[in-house]
């Protein structure tokens, strides 16, 4: 069993929590297209979750993501949690 130095184990866990936050993301996505029950606790603790972010990203782009109807501010924020990830895992784990 090989063991963590301290600065890899920190690298992994945020590694692995942005992972997981990516498929929270995208599960949100998904439930907004297909939910009809939007108080389900399932879907406002995605809600919560997913939204401030998103919301920090239109606010950011100052909602010029938004084509024809379409939401695309989800597609930056996919593309900067893997930019992130990608840095995490060059400065962390090496």
């Amino acid at each position: 069993m090989e063991i963590l130095s301290i600065r890899e184990f920190i690298g992994h866990m945020l590694w692995v929590a942005l992972q997981g936050y990516s498929w929270l993301l995208f599960g949100y996505i998904l439930a907004g297209w297909f939910v009809r029950n939007r108080y389900a606790g399932w879907y406002v603790f995605l809600q919560e979750m997913c939204e401030p972010p998103l919301s920090f990203v239109r606010r950011i782009t100052q909602n010029r993501l938004v084509v024809g109807g379409l939401d695309l501010s989800p597609i930056l924020l996919f593309f900067g949690i893997q930019l992130l990830s990608r840095a995490i895992g060059a400065v962390f784990l090496g």
